[in-house]
């Protein structure tokens, strides 16, 4: 894997309230451009706790470091 694009997307997953939560998501770009889901988790909140959290949980799977991680310039 060359690159790792990282983000948080915000849906609606609980019927009653409908309040937002985010979905970390974490894609694999390689070196032939193709994409793969690497890894998904729950966060209350895109900040730098949860994401910490979520890049130790890749890495104790086995994630090598990338050339390049992008993100959206969030303030996780």
């Amino acid at each position: 894997m060359i690159y790792l694009f990282v983000d948080g997307v915000y849906e609606s997953l609980r019927r009653v309230t409908g309040r937002k939560e985010a979905i970390l998501c974490a894609w694999g770009i390689l070196a032939t451009g193709e994409k793969i889901m690497l890894h998904l988790s729950l966060g209350n909140r895109e900040n730098c706790e949860t994401w910490t959290e979520f890049f130790r949980e890749m890495q104790n799977r086995g994630l090598r470091v990338p050339m390049l991680i992008i993100s959206d310039g969030g303030p996780g």
